[in-house]
């Protein structure tokens, strides 16, 4: 692992022990680790993060895959690049509050918070009506709903800590270099896939729709 690699390291470590609540001055603090580190070519950049994610994935197994979708997009009333639809191991949604549309320096506060859910299809779902014998149309009126909540929250709590880390990770990357480091490093309209294998770029075609009406294709 590169000697940069081995400062996350320790930058993991600091964010487990201090557990800040707010990130922002965290990463504010932490983002010289970064001091001496330029730009390699994206295949450099890659092997880096990648060498980051070896890392959380041999610590934590069942990490087994990080992925996101990064574009242009409209946003309160300008054009920006943007991270999103953030998924574990090809299947689990992650909802974190530490957000990828916005710099640092244009919030007052980043407070963290981690949700992992499944909205492609009903699997929590089935199985949590079957385990009680509820009916599945019936589950969101029943008394068992917000058991249901803490019966995912449960089931994928194993993969809270790692997916944390690697979502930090790429805040600390966007803090010291701002989210062209992400353009640069993966291009623009892809979906990026991490993996023990490797990292898998996969081409997306977005046309938003801006506030005026007008259909760009990025």
């Amino acid at each position: 692992m590169s000697n940069i690699a081995s400062d996350i390291i320790g930058f993991f470590r600091d964010f487990e022990k201090e557990n800040p609540i707010d990130v922002i001055p965290f990463l504010e603090k932490n983002k010289s680790i970064f001091i001496y580190k330029g730009f390699g070519t994206p295949e450099n950049e890659m092997k880096f993060m990648h060498d980051v994610f070896l890392y959380i994935n041999k610590k934590y197994p069942k990490f087994k895959e990080f992925s996101w979708e990064q574009y242009v997009s409209y946003n309160d009333n300008y054009d920006h690049f943007m991270i999103e639809d953030i998924m574990i191991n090809g299947f689990i949604d992650a909802e974190s509050g530490i957000d990828f549309t916005w710099d640092l320096q244009s919030e007052n506060e980043m407070k963290r918070y981690l949700i992992l859910r499944v909205y492609d299809d009903e699997r929590d779902e089935i199985e949590f009506c079957k385990k009680h014998k509820i009916e599945l149309e019936k589950l969101y009126d029943s008394n068992k709903y917000n058991l249901f909540y803490d019966f995912v929250k449960n089931k994928y709590e194993h993969l809270e800590k790692p997916t944390e880390l690697f979502i930090i990770f790429l805040k600390l990357l966007d803090c010291k270099f701002s989210m062209y480091y992400f353009l640069y490093t993966f291009g623009n309209s892809n979906k990026v896939v991490f993996k023990k294998e490797g990292v898998e770029i996969i081409k997306r075609e977005y046309s938003p729709t801006t506030e005026l009406g007008f259909d760009v294709g990025f």
